[in-house]
């Protein structure tokens, strides 16, 4: 797998985790 190909990857998953993260915090707010 070529390095691009993981950057992408790994930045999609920190803005899902980011915004479920978000989410929860607005929910319990």
């Amino acid at each position: 797998m070529d390095e691009e190909k993981l950057g992408t990857i790994f930045l999609v998953i920190n803005i899902i985790a980011f915004s479920y993260f978000y989410i929860g915090l607005a929910e319990k707010a």
